[in-house]
């Protein structure tokens, strides 16, 4: 099922986008009731499940308010705020207008008065925190709980932010974090200073005051040794426990080939250093490719497992797809033979055997989960607890065991707005729920003090299951 699972992060849509789009530009009534509809009549025709988040009597009302709240002319970036208001309803994580889009209107705001908010953001236990500060100004602010920017509560943050989310709130990523100053500026405007409300760990409160950065600035600092936002590696490799334990860190399931050639030299190190115990950190795992997950679990076990169940949506507009676009797709014969509107098992039921390794691990092996696990490293998850590849430790996982994704993209025809739908069905092997992700077997909770100290929960379980048991 490889090209198949593959193609989970090749269609995720978290960067398309139509860069001519004018947000000042108006449409007229009819056009944006027009656009709405398409937009409706799209989703139910290709989501294969779009009922397990909202009822259906909610969804009938939400749309009815939508369309109500267009009483003549709406510009494209007030009517992109009815798209993703509809679209998000699902909480399906793959279902969602252009997020792209928002980051280009955001840089373009830059140049016409608009300054960037000096800081980073991180969300973390279900609230924003402080992640970083321009030029490392005021550091007794990292890890400080934020309370409110420019006098605007964080709750009422995370309650407008929730129109351009796919997901639940308690599960927001890396990605929501990274583009916070673009959707705050998308929900509340531009500002030229700003003013920010924190808690420290001992529960002081204070207000810091400070000036926007301009688009070059804000640049300039990115480029820099100090910039908060610099790369991090997709992959890791280093040793604890007075190097008695390797841990391995994937935070993105990319760089394949580059993978296969750094993951063989360190299961080979591991094998000349006779090292018996394996930590794999996805905590920051938003995902990427399952070809990653593949060759990885090959060095953690031999023995064939299931990777859980597909199925697909052979809707009218899918099936024009796979017949213009998709020739010589594994499911091409799949979709293009089924009826409009059906919803397929993919026959594949043969357990997924691993590939021959040089060098398998044989000892005992910890992954490390957390909220921001999503995507292909879920998958890997699912793939390392289902066939009981080790002990998982940290927090339920950022996406359902049961869920919808794969995502197809169209466009709006009047506002010219991109939208991703998901028209498939991923099954796990285990713990089936279209609401909840893989439990850990030793679960995490951080405080916002442990947070603000840097604990490092995980670990120190981890530890404790190694040399007192």
């Amino acid at each position: 099922m490889e090209a198949v699972k593959i193609s989970l992060f090749v269609f995720l849509a978290l960067f398309f986008g139509n860069s001519c789009l004018d947000p000042g530009k108006d449409l007229s009534k009819r056009e944006a009731l027009e656009d709405l509809s398409y937009l409706r009549n799209k989703i139910e025709e290709i989501h294969p499940h779009r009922f397990f988040a909202i009822t259906e009597q909610q969804e009938v009302a939400l749309f009815d308010s939508i369309r109500g709240e267009v009483k003549g002319p709406i510009s494209i970036a007030a009517f992109y705020n009815c798209v993703a208001r509809y679209s998000t309803c699902f909480k399906d994580g793959h279902t969602f207008p252009s997020m792209r889009l928002v980051e280009q209107w955001y840089e373009a705001s830059l140049g016409h008065g608009n300054t960037v908010l000096p800081v980073e953001i991180d969300f973390r236990e279900d609230w924003w925190y402080l992640k970083a500060i321009y030029n490392d100004q005021h550091p007794d602010l990292i890890g400080s709980k934020l309370l409110s920017v420019n006098g605007i509560d964080a709750t009422d943050i995370i309650e407008r932010f929730q129109q351009y989310y796919a997901k639940r709130a308690h599960l927001l990523d890396n990605a929501h974090a990274r583009l916070f100053r673009a959707y705050f500026w998308k929900a509340f405007g531009d500002y030229r200073s700003w003013a920010l409300a924190y808690e420290l760990p001992n529960g002081q409160r204070f207000t810091l005051e400070m000036p926007g950065l301009s688009a070059m600035e804000w640049n300039a600092w990115k480029r820099s040794a100090k910039g908060s936002v610099a790369m991090t590696p997709p992959y890791t490799f280093q040793y604890l426990f007075e190097e008695k334990v390797g841990l391995l860190t994937i935070n993105f399931m990319g760089e394949a080939e580059r993978f296969d050639l750094f993951v063989r030299e360190v299961f080979r190190e591991l094998k000349e250093r006779s090292i018996q115990y394996l930590v794999i950190d996805m905590r920051q795992n938003g995902g990427g490719t399952s070809r990653i997950g593949d060759a990885l679990y090959a060095y953690l076990s031999n023995k064939p497992y299931l990777d859980g169940k597909m199925y697909v949506k052979t809707s009218r507009t899918i099936k024009e797809w796979y017949r213009s676009q998709r020739q010589g797709h594994p499911l091409y014969d799949l979709v293009t033979n089924g009826a409009d509107g059906a919803l397929i098992l993919y026959p594949d039921t043969v357990p997924v055997v691993p590939a021959p390794v040089d060098f398998p691990f044989r000892g005992k092996t910890f992954l490390m989960t957390s909220k921001k696990t999503f995507s292909s490293g879920h998958m890997f998850v699912g793939n390392f607890k289902c066939n009981d590849i080790g002990v998982v430790v940290g927090q339920e996982t950022g996406q359902a065991t049961k869920t919808v994704g794969d995502a197809f993209n169209f466009r709006l025809p009047h506002s010219g707005i991109d939208i991703s739908v998901s028209y498939k069905i991923f099954e796990s092997a285990c713990e089936l729920s279209f609401t909840q992700g893989f439990h850990p077997h030793h679960k995490v909770v951080y405080s916002p003090a442990e947070l603000n100290a840097g604990k490092d929960k995980e670990l120190e379980i981890i530890h404790h299951l190694i040399y007192n048991q």
